[in-house]
């Protein structure tokens, strides 16, 4: 069943990490006139697979922290040494390492 993407978590999380389009498109596994798609509207909800909605609200997240260019320089990195799922297991571990730590924090 499809998740709704809220418009804050599509072309400015994209804009602030420094991803092309191109790179999303492979991170998320659509096609690139899907993103176009998504960001022609960019006050409309639009339809997403559950793991691209999340993946995008984790990409979100991290934005919200502090992360950006850095960050999707490394993700345009690992997707070509080694494919989305490096670039997956990557910006899970930055998410999760992080929120581990805030966890231990409190």
């Amino acid at each position: 069943m499809p998740a709704s993407l809220r418009p804050e978590v599509k072309l400015p999380v994209r804009e602030a990490l420094g991803l092309d389009a191109g790179v999303l498109t492979q991170l998320l596994g659509v096609n690139p006139s899907t993103i176009y798609r998504w960001e022609s509207a960019p006050k409309a909800l639009v339809r997403a697979a559950p793991f691209q909605a999340a993946l995008l609200a984790v990409l979100g997240e991290l934005v919200k922290r502090g992360h950006g260019a850095d960050l999707g320089a490394r993700i345009a990195s690992a997707l070509q040494v080694g494919g989305s799922l490096r670039a997956l297991y990557l910006v899970l571990q930055e998410f999760y390492s992080e929120t581990r730590f805030a966890n231990n924090q409190e």
